[in-house]
């Protein structure tokens, strides 16, 4: 399937995509996806290969390839994401929200997603994380992820990538600004916590896999 959705707008893909993940599921039919979309393809696929200029830049579980695997890929900071999979585990109906059980934290989405028991990946996006060296309360953010810094790469412009750990499984990919990351001292090894907001993350996108 090569850039099936490419052409149709965001109600239409999200329409067809669950037509695709049955024709996968039911059938067990091996498919080849090419897409430029990181959402469709954490939906999607088992397995990632990612290509730049020609060249296999990175291969691996969508969870690994997707966020710190694409850290030589060429890609504009505001495409940089990380895919986590946790468990539907219930659903908060006086606000409307779904609870997604992970080692790290509990992770909400808006809406209903998938049947409880089920696993779902979750994609977030590196420009989306807030980062705090403890448990902040008293913000509007629902999710924090706890984790351990796993590495800081800099250069000389601005912006400093992070790469964590997540407690449990998983990693983020986390983007700051090297002031914000040398307020904070942080440095590797250190307990992170990472804050998402739950408006930042799109349900519809979330895949939800057989348990």
């Amino acid at each position: 399937m090569d850039e099936p959705l490419a052409s149709l707008d965001t109600e239409r893909k999200i329409e067809i995509l669950p037509l695709i993940e049955t024709l996968r599921d039911a059938y067990r039919i091996p498919i080849v996806y090419v897409s430029h979309s990181i959402e469709e393809v954490a939906r999607l696929a088992s397995r990632v290969v990612v290509l730049e200029a020609g060249h296999v830049v990175a291969t691996g579980a969508v969870e690994d390839v997707l966020g710190p695997g694409l850290r030589d890929a060429g890609m504009s900071r505001f495409a940089r994401s990380s895919v986590i999979t946790g468990r539907l585990s219930g659903v908060d109906a006086t606000y409307g929200l779904t609870e997604i059980s992970h080692p790290a934290g509990t992770i909400w989405l808006t809406g209903r997603t998938g049947p409880a028991g089920r696993e779902a990946r979750v994609v977030i996006k590196a420009t989306d994380i807030t980062l705090s060296k403890t448990r902040t309360d008293g913000l509007s953010v629902q999710t924090t992820l706890a984790g351990k810094v796993a590495s800081i790469e800099t250069d000389d412009g601005p912006i400093a990538a992070v790469s964590i750990e997540l407690d449990g499984q998983g990693q983020l990919f986390a983007l700051a600004t090297r002031k914000a990351i040398d307020e904070l001292g942080l440095n590797r090894g250190d307990r992170v916590f990472a804050l998402v907001k739950t408006v930042a993350l799109d349900e519809r996108a979330v895949a939800a896999t057989e348990p």
